[in-house]
């Protein structure tokens, strides 16, 4: 029982890996073209505020995500598949409300956070086109 719960192990890492290099590798090549659309400028505070979204999703310090993962996978293995789905719409739920608020907060921040850079004023009056 023991080799078939290590294959198993090793499978889904290789997997979660292979999502991560993924991942990785598209982003790596959509750079290009959102470069080539928007422009080099636009680009920059499109980064600039990709930064402090991946900053505020950090504030996830609840620890909420990890005990999605434990119900889960426990009720996952008990084959109890309507607690998993409960547990899965949950989660849902959470994250939805949670990345409202986030997106809220980059609305509400864009405009000070961009003060604090010296863009240009022509790129800093059309900084909503660049998300």
């Amino acid at each position: 029982m023991a080799l078939g719960k290590s294959r198993t192990v090793i499978r889904n890492t290789l997997f979660n890996n292979i999502g991560y290099f993924w991942q990785l590798l598209v982003s790596l090549l959509l750079i290009p073209f959102i470069i080539h659309r928007i422009g080099m400028e636009q680009f920059g505070i499109w980064v600039l505020l990709e930064v402090v979204v991946i900053y505020l999703s950090l504030l996830d310090f609840t620890g909420i995500g990890g005990a999605f993962v434990k119900y889960i996978a426990e009720y996952h293995a008990r084959k109890d598949f309507e607690k998993c789905s409960q547990v899965v719409n949950l989660g849902w739920a959470y994250y939805t409300v949670f990345w409202i608020i986030m997106a809220l907060l980059v609305s509400l921040l864009r405009k000070p956070i961009l003060r604090l850079f010296d863009f240009p004023s022509d790129l800093s009056s059309h900084d909503q086109s660049a998300h």
